[in-house]
């Protein structure tokens, strides 16, 4: 299976350098670019959130709020929103009733509407943008590679029949399948749901 381009956190090459398989040796690669799409998957799930940087189409519930939060952020540039109680989506907002709420480090997190609160209902709301990293963070890599290699040697090892593993003095236990090592790096990338009829929140 080849990298899957719209969810690889990490290339091929860096997987490689990172179980300390040669780059010239690609018997292998197979395996691995299957790793790392399932790797990726786990912290994209872990996360609530989708990470590289592409076109993405999402419908969310109306809060009556002035915001709302996409599932995939950075948000880049938004090509279409729409607030539609009868769900058509035939006519988009006007993009100057609308803005894209940057965060401290200047990345897009919330759209936030001037004219209006969002209308309360299901499903009413839906955007089309531009989201994602195109440069994944470093700490975002490393996680990707904790997890894949977890997977690997287990595989190497021919040993599935556990959730923790010792190695050395250390146990590593999972996580929502994924190594607790990985999820301190990943915590602070959470999108995180609230209960009730909040909208959700982020840990960054």
């Amino acid at each position: 299976m080849a990298l899957d381009a719209s969810i690889a956190l990490i290339t091929l090459e860096k997987a490689k350098s990172f179980i300390k398989i040669p780059i010239s040796e690609t018997a292998q690669d197979d395996l691995v670019e299957d790793f790392i799409n399932e790797a990726s998957t786990l912290i994209n799930n872990y996360c609530n959130r989708k990470f590289v940087e592409q076109a993405f189409t999402e419908y969310h519930n109306g809060s009556g709020g002035w915001t709302f939060m996409p599932r995939a952020f950075p948000v880049i540039s938004i090509t279409e929103l729409y607030d539609d109680i009868d769900r058509l989506y035939a006519t988009p907002l006007d993009s100057s009733l609308y803005a894209i709420s940057n965060d401290e480090k200047g990345e897009g997190y919330e759209v936030e509407r001037f004219d209006c609160i969002f209308t309360r209902s299901r499903r009413n709301v839906k955007i089309v943008f531009q989201g994602g990293y195109a440069n994944i963070p470093y700490d975002l890599q490393l996680a990707c590679k904790v997890t894949m290699a977890y997977y690997y040697q287990k595989q190497q090892q021919q040993d599935w029949t556990t959730a923790t593993q010792s190695k050395g003095d250390e146990d590593i236990t999972l996580i929502q399948g994924i190594p607790e090592s990985a999820t301190k790096l990943l915590d602070k990338f959470k999108r995180l749901e609230i209960l009730g009829d909040d909208e959700p929140v982020r840990n960054r």
